[in-house]
């Protein structure tokens, strides 16, 4: 059974950041509260840790605050939110802070001139509520992340000690990984955690493979039609789940550009 499920309940963005294909949607998207509460009722017990995110802001739902003391319910489960953190306002935080285990900042650069290129927020706010959060809500485990962009090398070390500063080790600098929609010389024939620990159900209902398809080339199925369990379980999924076992990566479409490689936790499916 899936560890993680990634659950997007809007498309909405209210940043800009020029490597997020969110800016190039067609429209907004918002999950209906009847498929959105249902997701989680049929998912009870499983000790699941919950991500309320895809490519829009958690925080520009409304239903957030209410959907995460409606998920901690359930004792067994874990609510992670990764936020880019202009909309988590004192008042927000307030709300959710006692029902929400894990917070992700993504604040992309110390200076503010890095932050409004990667971001186009306010940087200001958007360091303001961070601050405030990781003050307010000691019980949180918070991080506070920097993608490592072309540029940036001379304020990661800045970045580091100013956040570490405020809670230890919060702070860390990730990497831009080669997204499925660019283009890639070489196929990387290696297995991928991801269909092991994780499922992903975007706003529309469908359930996919990987939290970056955003052109639908691996569409398992929809839980208007059957549930997420019965769905992870399936034919199809386990299909995937063979091809990256054995090495093939290059034989989906969706997979063989992609350099992000977890190559830790799988196993052999027959």
């Amino acid at each position: 059974m899936f560890k993680y499920l990634q659950i997007e309940t809007t498309t909405y963005c209210n940043a800009v950041c020029w490597f997020c294909p969110n800016k190039d949607l067609p429209s907004i998207s918002r999950m209906s509260d009847k498929m959105l509460y249902g997701i989680v009722d049929s998912t009870r017990d499983l000790n699941v840790v919950y991500r309320p995110v895809g490519l829009g802001e958690p925080f520009g739902d409304a239903r957030m605050p209410k959907l995460c003391k409606y998920i901690k319910e359930d004792p067994t489960a874990i609510v992670e939110i990764h936020t880019n953190g202009e909309l988590l306002t004192p008042k927000v935080a307030e709300k959710v802070k006692d029902y929400v285990d894990v917070i992700r900042f993504s604040i992309d650069g110390f200076k503010k001139e890095t932050f409004d290129e990667s971001r186009g927020i306010n940087f200001e706010t958007t360091c303001a509520n961070a601050k405030s959060f990781l003050e307010n809500a000691p019980d949180v485990d918070v991080q506070v992340r920097m993608i490592n962009l072309p540029g940036t090398e001379d304020e990661q070390q800045d970045f580091l000690t100013y956040w570490n500063g405020i809670r230890k080790d919060c702070a860390l600098i990730t990497e831009l990984y080669n997204h499925p929609w660019e283009t890639q010389t070489e196929s990387l024939n290696l297995p991928c955690r991801k269909v092991y620990d994780e499922a992903f159900i975007y706003a529309s209902g469908s359930v996919h493979l990987c939290p970056w398809d955003f052109h639908n080339k691996s569409v398992i199925g929809n839980v208007k039609d059957d549930s997420i369990v019965n769905i992870w379980n399936g034919h199809l999924y386990n299909k995937y789940r063979k091809l990256l076992a054995d090495g093939k990566r290059s034989e989906i479409d969706l997979c063989s550009r992609c350099d992000a490689v977890f190559p830790s936790t799988y196993k052999s499916y027959a």
